[in-house]
């Protein structure tokens, strides 16, 4: 198998991955930097896309949760669906228990998922009466 044949199967991988690849799975014994050379000849290697990276920024550390339903996160991540397309997964999860309490899975990542995720699991917790007694509250008219 050659490592274009590998590129044309995973064009996401870089020269690391392929390398892994021959030397584990296949059992051809090769260097990692030929590969990077070899690929970056046939312009095969993987563009930098730094729009995508995170950038990380020095904050305070996460509350711990003493119990369920004290502390909730919510995270979005993206899966590649072969023969389809990305689905955009959100979590809303219990920092106590580490149990997914509300998720939405969509092919786009809007607003409104965020909040379908969260509201579902507003919907399964037990204190959701209270919580649709703070929303059902009637506003003062000033």
């Amino acid at each position: 198998m050659t490592s274009w044949q590998i590129k044309s199967e995973h064009p996401f991988w870089g020269y690391r991955r392929v390398a892994n690849l021959l030397r584990c799975v296949k059992k051809v014994t090769v260097n990692k930097k030929r590969i990077e050379r070899i690929m970056r000849r046939h312009n095969l290697q993987v563009e930098h896309n730094l729009s995508v990276k995170a950038i990380r920024t020095p904050m305070k550390s996460k509350p711990r949760a003493s119990r369920p339903n004290q502390w909730w996160g919510i995270d979005m991540t993206k899966v590649l669906i072969q023969n389809f397309e990305w689905v955009y997964i959100v979590i809303v999860l219990d920092w106590y228990s580490k149990k997914i309490v509300g998720y939405h899975a969509d092919i786009r990542s809007k607003t409104k998922h965020w909040l379908k995720a969260l509201d579902m699991a507003v919907n399964r917790s037990p204190y959701n009466k209270f919580c649709r007694i703070l929303t059902q509250l009637p506003r003062r008219s000033s």
